[in-house]
């Protein structure tokens, strides 16, 4: 995972270069409404989910982070 984050980190901008991978291990389907019927991703729901960990992951200071949102 390292290496991809290089690698695309490589492949952008300094302005737009990702900070880490964050990894869930969290089922996203349309059940749980992560996805649309469509199998389209919620933006929000993942916004909603995951931004509290943010800060969280960033501190860590690490180039991926597991964990799950729950």
């Amino acid at each position: 995972m390292t290496k991809l984050l290089d690698s695309v980190n490589q492949a952008l901008p300094p302005f737009e270069r990702l900070a880490f991978l964050a990894i869930a291990n969290d089922v996203w389907n349309t059940e749980n409404g992560f996805l649309t019927p469509t199998l389209k991703i919620k933006r929000h729901v993942l916004d909603a989910t995951y931004s509290p960990l943010a800060e969280k992951w960033y501190a860590k200071n690490q180039p991926v982070v597991w964990e799950a949102a729950g």
